[in-house]
């Protein structure tokens, strides 16, 4: 943790300002490596391994959700070049120029791969949280950056007030108890004129996978081991990288024709990571666009953008007024 974030943060329990406590603070070079943060209500909340820890009370749901992915980033993290790509793709129509000079916080930042992207596009601060041990990985690729901050919190219970001009998250909402919950308290850590970017699973596109693969997921998968796993991962894996392939010779009529034939240059091992990826979680929603619409029912926005980009899921870029 550098010293930077510190008037970022506020208690997550009282919404107090949050200190350093000198006393148990050690250092290397510019990091706070162990250490607490205390408030005037004497919460406290511990730094480990250079990472504010702002985790207590988490329901049995979020626990192995952030086990399950905690496993999976910490032991198959890849970084490739095809991240930028991918994530703007996510992100539809946000562009790289658009994160200049903002201060951003990436929701559910998992291994730290999209941060390495964004921190590219020259934000002024860039902050990613993650309820899973992942944030161990996210922070020793990023703890060189002076710009990024790695802090491990609950997307629903984050420890700030509204410092944010844009915040995006990227196949995470999805993920919750109640993704529009999380959506909602994400908005809620925006500035004024603020913008948020979110791309979620969607129902529409994805009736394959939600009537076959997701009731396996449910019952069988996200409960085995993560060897066992790995080795049931391959043969579909297998299986998607040569359609992926063959994608650009067969009919567009196909279903998922367009999400095969964005992952036409993938390697293998990534492929094998993605369907790996939907086979660990043990809480995945496939949400219709009248759900994600529903994410800012009430709220007041300037303007929302809803898309439906690769057929397969929903991006939502939203901007709150002035």
């Amino acid at each position: 943790m550098r010293l930077s974030l510190l008037p970022l943060l506020y208690c997550p329990s009282c919404k107090r300002k949050l200190h350093l406590n000198l006393k148990t603070t050690h250092r290397r070079g510019p990091q706070i490596i162990s250490g607490s943060l205390d408030c005037s209500a004497r919460h406290q909340w511990p730094i480990v391994g250079g990472i504010p820890e702002f985790v207590n009370n988490l329901s049995n749901d979020k626990k192995k959700t952030s086990q399950r992915f905690g496993e999976q980033w910490l032991k198959l993290s890849t970084y490739t070049q095809d991240d930028q790509k991918q994530l703007l793709n996510w992100l539809y129509p946000v562009k790289p120029s658009f994160f200049g000079k903002k201060v951003v916080l990436d929701a559910g930042c998992g291994s730290g791969r999209h941060l390495l992207v964004t921190s590219a596009f020259k934000p002024k601060m860039l902050i990613g949280i993650d309820l899973s041990r992942a944030v161990e990985q996210a922070y020793a690729v990023t703890q060189h950056n002076p710009r990024i901050h790695i802090i491990q919190a609950d997307i629903a219970n984050l420890p700030f007030k509204r410092p944010f001009d844009f915040i995006y998250s990227v196949g995470v909402l999805h993920h919750l108890p109640n993704p529009k919950v999380g959506f909602q308290s994400l908005v809620g850590h925006l500035k004024p004129k603020g913008s948020i970017s979110v791309w979620v699973y969607g129902k529409e596109g994805n009736e394959i996978i939600e009537k076959f693969v997701n009731p396996v997921r449910k019952l069988v998968t996200s409960r085995l081991p993560m060897k066992l796993l790995a080795l049931i991962s391959i043969p579909p894996a297998i299986i998607v990288f040569i359609i992926a392939r063959l994608a650009p010779f067969l009919p567009d009529k196909l279903p998922l024709y367009k999400y095969f034939t964005s992952l036409q240059k993938y390697s293998l091992k990534k492929i094998f990571l993605i369907v790996y990826d939907h086979l660990n979680a043990p809480t995945a929603f496939y949400l219709s666009q009248d759900q994600v619409r529903d994410f800012v029912k009430g709220a007041k926005i300037a303007q929302t953008i809803i898309s439906h980009r690769l057929g397969n899921g929903w991006n939502l870029l939203m901007q709150k007024p002035s």
